[in-house]
């Protein structure tokens, strides 16, 4: 199975969640169904992120910087407008929503979902938003620089 992993820092601690969206989408196809609420529930319950909860978060990873480019509608990566960029749960939800209705050789030609990122993209919002309501809150912050950096300048 496929991999990846979801990144958080807020400051003091951080946290690498042995999830991906490639593994989502291995799980549950291009747009999870039903089980997917299910799975999440019983996956929350293996992980700790009380630290994280109704605290500002950063957010690290390829679907993080996708979700950044989608909602700013950037045509090319740039790492200065997308680093700290606060992204509202709203904004997933509409992200969500608009890329479910598109097929994926469209997702395929979107800017930030090359290279065949655009048949796991959806699976990876998913697990994004409910992160946000398991943490309650109502928006993140997206980093390009990534978990070592930040023990790198600690």
């Amino acid at each position: 199975m496929g991999g990846g992993s979801t990144e958080l820092a807020n400051g003091k601690n951080f946290l690498s969640i042995p999830v991906g969206a490639l593994e989502l989408y291995e799980r549950m196809g291009a747009i999870p169904g039903p089980e997917y609420k299910k799975w999440s529930k019983d996956f929350f319950k293996e992980i700790n992120i009380k630290p994280f909860a109704k605290r500002e978060s950063y957010f690290v990873g390829g679907t993080a910087v996708a979700l950044g480019m989608l909602v700013k509608e950037m045509q090319n990566f740039d790492a200065n407008a997308l680093e700290g960029q606060s992204i509202f749960v709203a904004d997933i939800e509409r992200v969500i929503i608009h890329l479910s209705g598109l097929s994926k050789e469209l997702r395929n030609t979107m800017p930030g979902l090359e290279k065949g990122r655009g048949d796991i993209i959806i699976c990876g919002l998913y697990w994004i938003r409910s992160l946000c309501e398991k943490l309650k809150i109502d928006s993140i912050k997206i980093s390009t620089l990534g978990l070592r950096f930040g023990l790198l300048c600690d």
